[in-house]
């Protein structure tokens, strides 16, 4: 299913309903890798139709039945890129705010008790997608890169708990404390660590 296509994520909730019955939780997961440093038009334009729009379309099909039910939890994909800066990537640590954002909005606007908007927010997961975009974002994922399996298993804690942000890798959630207590110093241990990734890329 391309998930940047509303009519084909309306298409797949209705049959699934239609096959299965009502959807209970639904899951929207999609990422892209496009554009190192800024990027250009068309790394953005991507990056926003599955980073953000995907999510929309997702949110515009399946949020209003669980709001009729009562009953559901949506959970939107973003990235640790989306609560701190991803220095390899604008295009997708700027698009992946938005998907926090998103989630945000979602969040607090959903008028029904009994239905959850999550967001999770991993940092360094073993997809096809990491292996594909190469060492230098294992090593900004700093270190510690999990499995799906792992992640997923968050996922089903906040579930059940309802929780709206899902971090798999502790390290987030002290990052951004790091950074709301100091920002200038957070600025400088990024551009430091910008420094070191430009100078890894040009040993080759």
């Amino acid at each position: 299913m391309d998930v940047t296509d509303g009519d084909a994520v309306g298409t797949a909730v209705e049959r699934l309903e239609a096959e299965i019955g009502p959807i209970d939780v639904w899951c929207s997961n999609a990422g892209i890798a496009r554009g190192r440093g800024l990027g250009d038009l068309a790394d953005w334009a991507a990056s926003w139709e599955v980073h953000v729009l995907a999510h929309v379309h997702a949110a515009t099909h399946v949020l209003p039945r669980m709001v009729a039910r009562d009953r559901g939890r949506l959970v939107l994909t973003a990235s640790a890129a989306g609560l701190l800066t991803n220095i390899d990537s604008a295009p997708y640590s700027v698009t992946k705010h938005g998907t926090v954002a998103l989630a945000e909005w979602l969040a607090i606007t959903c008028p029904a008790e009994g239905v959850a908007v999550s967001c999770l927010s991993p940092q360094g997961v073993r997809t096809p997608m990491l292996d594909e975009a190469g060492p230098d974002s294992a090593t900004l994922a700093a270190g510690e890169v999990l499995t799906a399996e792992q992640v997923a298993e968050d996922v089903v804690t906040a579930l059940r708990s309802g929780a709206f942000q899902i971090l798999p890798h502790p390290r987030v959630a002290e990052y951004e404390r790091r950074r709301a207590d100091d920002r200038e110093r957070w600025l400088g241990s990024m551009r430091r660590a910008h420094r070191r990734l430009v100078a890894l890329r040009a040993e080759g």
